[in-house]
């Protein structure tokens, strides 16, 4: 992974169908609980609450079987009920992450798995 120029993000956001002129944030990992993606949600709607400003939270998640659809629907109603439709944008399975990290401004590690390291920052 190396941070992308200027020219390369924008080119990156527009191949990937993202916005050129808001901060985007973004995190990776499983549709399950502990790895908290409702928190970067809550963290959008709280931001536009009080400050307003574009931004968009992209969350890059896995699925498996069970628990995880549960979890996924779970944050997808979450995002409809308080309207956050343009603020978030939830992927399945992507294979080119890297590029989505590249694309992006800041990048959000939610989780609250008692983990010593996780791979997301090794990935990175």
């Amino acid at each position: 992974f190396r941070p992308a120029s200027p020219a390369e993000k924008l080119a990156l956001r527009e191949t990937l169908d993202l916005p050129t002129e808001r901060t985007i944030f973004i995190t990776t990992g499983r549709y399950v609980p502990e790895k908290n993606h409702l928190a970067l949600v809550q963290a959008v709607r709280q931001i536009q609450r009080t400050r307003g400003g574009p931004l968009l939270a992209v969350i890059l998640g896995g699925t498996e079987p069970g628990q995880s659809r549960a979890t996924e629907a779970a944050l997808r109603a979450y995002v409809a009920e308080h309207g956050l439709g343009d603020a978030v944008r939830m992927h399945e399975d992507v294979r080119n992450v890297e590029d989505y990290l590249r694309a992006s401004d800041v990048f959000v590690l939610p989780t609250y798995f008692d983990e010593g390291l996780s791979n997301a920052l090794l990935e990175g």
